[in-house]
């Protein structure tokens, strides 16, 4: 399935980009819709190519073998060889950039379960942090905090994180009901549970992610079954909010603190990863981080990011 679902969803975003323009109605909706299926393609062949291709940071991306490219809608008894992870990336990268140029001069109003502007630009910011372009990974997470800032604070209770009701940090989501996880009965046992190492990330009692993050059993001796996808449901809850936004910053600026030693870019990252901090742990019990060291920094921001 995790193959074949991004290609039927590529499949229905080919389908769109091919027959637009013969579509009547207004051109600001129809452009708009282009570049929404343009970003939704990028967002299913970046899933694909980090699912069967080596790391783009790894190896060699121009002669590492990706996943095939397929960017039309046709039909035919061919059989599609796989491009190299530099020519996914290539077609990422400009599926986004022209998503987002369409998507910002056509404006047209939508909900966050609808991809906008923002969400191509927080795409194109992970995408080029998978690059290591640190320069354009920071800039594209400059211009949605800029614009979108909002950070959910899980003092004031977040056990319906994600859902429709706490709309604070989501940029884009979307309900996955079924495909990618292992179905078993509600409240019975899970087929896996958290490991030992992700549930000690945690601080008892002051990290709040701990418990509404990880869906907690008391049937199982751990406790920590797995990854709390709601409110008690196991709908699969998929997309980008600002805290992932703040950590690529954050990383941006550790990355630079630790290669070149400017101070400044030492307070941004501490900034950065302070202010996603005091919306996550228990108020009563906040303290902020200081680092100096450049590598226990950049450590920090990554071990941030997996608790995150």
């Amino acid at each position: 399935c995790f193959w074949e679902m991004p290609y039927r969803r590529i499949l229905g975003c080919n389908l769109v980009l091919d027959y637009l323009d013969e579509m009547a109605g207004k051109e600001v909706l129809r452009e708009s819709l282009r570049g929404e299926a343009l970003v939704l393609r990028a967002w299913n062949y970046f899933h694909l190519v980090n699912m069967f291709g080596i790391a783009y940071s790894q190896g060699n991306p121009s002669t590492d073998l990706g996943v095939p490219l397929k960017l039309d809608a046709t039909v035919n008894g061919d059989f599609y060889t796989r491009n190299t992870v530099a020519e996914v990336y290539a077609r990422i990268e400009k599926d986004l950039l022209d998503g987002n140029r369409l998507l910002m001069e056509n404006r047209y109003e939508r909900t966050f379960y609808r991809i906008d502007h923002l969400a191509a630009k927080a795409m194109l910011s992970r995408v080029y942090l998978y690059m290591e372009n640190w320069d354009k990974a920071l800039a594209y997470a400059d211009s949605v905090l800029m614009e979108k800032s909002n950070l959910l604070d899980l003092n004031d209770g977040g056990r319906v994180y994600h859902t429709s009701s706490t709309p604070d940090e989501i940029i884009w989501a979307r309900e996955y009901n079924s495909g990618y996880e292992v179905s078993f009965q509600p409240r019975l046992s899970p087929p896996f549970i958290a490991s030992d190492d992700l549930v000690g990330i945690y601080t008892d009692n002051v990290d709040l992610r701990q418990k509404i993050y990880l869906y907690y059993d008391g049937s199982i001796t751990r406790g920590y079954a797995g990854v709390n996808k709601g409110y008690y449901d196991y709908a699969a809850i998929q997309g980008i909010r600002t805290a992932e936004l703040y950590l690529n910053r954050a990383e941006v600026y550790s990355r630079k603190y630790l290669a070149g030693g400017q101070d400044e870019f030492r307070v941004k990252a501490l900034a950065d990863l302070n202010e996603l901090r005091k919306y996550r742990i228990n108020k009563s019990k906040y303290i902020e981080v200081n680092l100096t060291d450049g590598q226990e920094l950049l450590d920090f921001c990554l071990l941030e990011r997996r608790r995150e």
